[in-house]
């Protein structure tokens, strides 16, 4: 039976096989975050408090800059913060020691925007997915076990296994992305940060990537920490919205609380820059201008439309010179 169909991730050997309780998997306590360069400093995060707790989603939006994508790069462990403290499954697993950093490696992994960018286009499928397998679970699966494993995290994914020996080019963007969430599932992690994994496809293909993670968390109990600008994509799958704003949280809560009644300016922002195909819904004067001619048409009170006006006069062609002008 693949991991990927049990209800919790996890293997024996490993803490985060232990029974699910109320604690969270991921506790930020007092993050904070200054790059330095030469004399100059930028303080890109200010004392950040979040806990993500089993099988929710906890989408973590703001504008560009906001230091939301910092943030994730710290839970994960690709940045170090200057201040506070990160818990995996409440314990510090950031000391430097070697069993400590795998399993941080095996209860966190990344989903980045780029799937392209983020894989080798010199290995095949079969061999992107199956690197963190041979790194971390080489011993418990032995060779065979890796190549059967590849098969069935694609098959998770909804990808046909015989796609494992192509290249990254010879996939379409959504398969890309498909492929590098089936190598992040690869070591049975309690929590996937997924930085704005839809932003570079299509609606349609956004759509089914979506429903993709939807059914993986049922499946497997998987939280996630959803990296978005963009309130309309976590509105259909997020459970709790964090909004930040200049390296701070300006706003958590349930996702249609936050959606529904902003109390920040920064969310109101955010959801007055969704594209609405219906231009009824994006603009309500014009609701309510559309509203009023609609009643007029009903009762048959509905102004003459107006005439169309007049064509303007064809501009005088000009007068040819002659031999005679001067």
């Amino acid at each position: 039976m693949s991991p990927l169909d049990t209800a919790s991730p996890g293997t024996a050997d490993d803490p985060a096989a232990e029974g699910p309780d109320d604690s969270p998997v991921i506790s930020l306590l007092g993050i904070g975050k200054t790059f330095r360069r030469g004399h100059r400093s930028a303080p890109v995060l200010t004392d950040i408090d979040l806990d993500i707790h089993a099988g929710e989603t906890l989408a973590l939006v703001g504008e560009s800059g906001s230091g939301k994508t910092t943030l994730a790069r710290i839970v994960v462990g690709l940045v170090e913060p200057t201040d506070g403290q990160v818990l995996t499954l409440g314990e510090d697993l950031r000391t430097g020691r070697r069993r400590a950093s795998t399993q941080q490696a095996r209860a966190v992994q990344m989903v980045f925007q780029d799937p392209y960018a983020s894989m080798n286009p010199r290995m095949r499928i079969r061999d992107v997915i199956a690197e963190g397998l041979i790194t971390h679970r080489r011993r418990e699966l032995g060779s065979d076990g890796v190549r059967r494993e590849v098969g069935r995290l694609l098959e998770a994914v909804d990808l046909d296994p015989d796609l494992a020996r192509r290249f990254p080019h010879e996939c379409s963007g959504g398969q890309r992305q498909r492929i590098a969430i089936a190598r992040a599932l690869a070591l049975e992690p309690r929590l996937l940060v997924l930085d704005e994994p839809t932003s570079a496809l299509d609606v349609s293909v956004q759509a089914t990537i979506l429903e993709l993670l939807r059914e993986l968390q049922e499946r497997t109990g998987v939280a996630y920490l959803f990296v978005s600008h963009d309130l309309a994509v976590v509105s259909g799958i997020a459970d709790r919205v964090a909004v930040m704003a200049d390296g701070r949280i300006e706003e958590i809560g349930p996702c249609r609380e936050v959606l529904s009644a902003p109390s920040s300016a920064v969310t109101r922002r955010l959801l007055g820059s969704i594209a609405h195909p219906d231009p009824r819904r994006a603009n309500p004067a014009f609701a309510a201008g559309a509203a009023e001619a609609a009643e007029a048409e009903a009762h048959g009170t509905a102004a003459a439309p107006a005439p169309a006006p007049a064509p303007a006069p064809a501009p005088a062609k000009p007068r040819a010179e002659s031999e005679d002008d001067g």
